[in-house]
């Protein structure tokens, strides 16, 4: 590992997990991940200061009727990027590491502008079929989208060996986060939101979308703010 570009990388990370100014915050940590991708460096590895480290969470403003496609892509962030999401009335709450929230919320934009974006590209392709469109094809290709990015991300996992000191920290660290969302939240409750009327044929689609998607390629044009009002 080139010692100088991961100084760099932690660098910009640490800016990144510094909201006092979010532009620079989220320039930051583009910079950073195409640094990593770049050099081949792998963010997770990297060593930061204690106050970069510590669990805490970060409130996003988030819209009062949650799509489909943002709702499963908050599970995405659940499952694969090391935070804990509480939605709320016109929020989410992410837990974790701050380089970590920073990361996970950069990866759900992602999701959602190139989910959507798949979406309507399989939209006018079904209007040019003379097929007709329902909430179920809808669902069922953000379905499949979905299930095609988590298998790029379970095997990516898969390949990673963790030593036992590694395994001790990462189960630590995720019953820190337990009890942090624990100590800010009397009560959660985990959603289920079912396709309405599942169609084999979209989710397939959605899936081979998913699957060729690159969810490491950084968004372009950076956005300023969160994406926040996708319906």
């Amino acid at each position: 590992m080139n010692d100088s570009i991961a100084e760099k990388i932690k660098k910009l990370l640490r800016l990144a997990a510094d909201k006092s100014n979010r532009h620079e915050a989220e320039l930051a940590l583009r910079r950073a991940l195409e640094l990593a991708r770049k050099h081949q460096i792998d963010v997770e590895s990297l060593d930061l200061d204690e106050k970069t480290e510590r669990i805490l969470h970060e409130q996003f403003p988030f819209t009062k009727r949650m799509s489909y496609l943002q709702y499963r892509s908050l599970n995405i962030l659940c499952n694969f990027f090391r935070v804990n999401v509480v939605r709320g009335y016109a929020k989410v709450t992410l837990i974790g590491k701050p380089t970590d929230i920073a990361i996970a919320w950069y990866a759900y934009e992602f999701i959602v502008r190139v989910g959507n974006r798949e979406l309507q590209a399989f939209e006018i392709a079904e209007k040019k079929a003379r097929r007709k469109m329902s909430t179920g094809k809808r669902q069922s290709f953000i379905q499949g989208y979905i299930y095609g990015l988590a298998k790029q991300l379970n095997a990516a996992e898969a390949d990673i060996t963790l030593t036992d000191d590694q395994t001790a920290l990462v189960v630590a660290e995720e019953a820190q986060r337990e009890s942090y969302e624990a100590s800010l939240f009397l009560e959660t409750r985990t959603l289920s939101r079912d396709v309405a009327r599942k169609n084999s044929t979209a989710l397939i689609l959605g899936f081979c979308a998913g699957q060729s998607t690159s969810i490491r390629t950084p968004l372009d044009p950076a956005p300023t703010a969160p994406i926040l009002a996708i319906e």
